[in-house]
């Protein structure tokens, strides 16, 4: 991987979220999360790292969202991203 990768990983690292890593970097943030999901399969970075990136308000908020609407009922990811 290219200095690109490197300088995803150190902003991911610095706690920087992946919206805030694309604006600063002027790319889109399909390009940033490829580049996170290619981090981790080599083993450089942890879903955790990017997970805890993004403010503990928004994790907040999307995991109160799933709970309520998804209460009772066995779901997977992709099932949350088609609803």
């Amino acid at each position: 991987m290219g200095w690109a990768a490197d300088k995803v990983e150190a902003l991911i690292k610095e706690g920087r979220s992946p919206s805030e890593i694309s604006k600063s970097r002027g790319v889109s943030q399909d390009v940033t999360l490829r580049t996170l999901a290619a981090l981790v399969g080599i083993g450089r970075l942890r879903r955790s790292d990017i997970f805890y990136s993004i403010p503990a308000t928004v994790r907040h908020t999307v995991e109160n969202t799933i709970r309520e609407r998804f209460t009772g009922k066995r779901q997977t990811a992709e099932g949350i991203q088609l609803s």
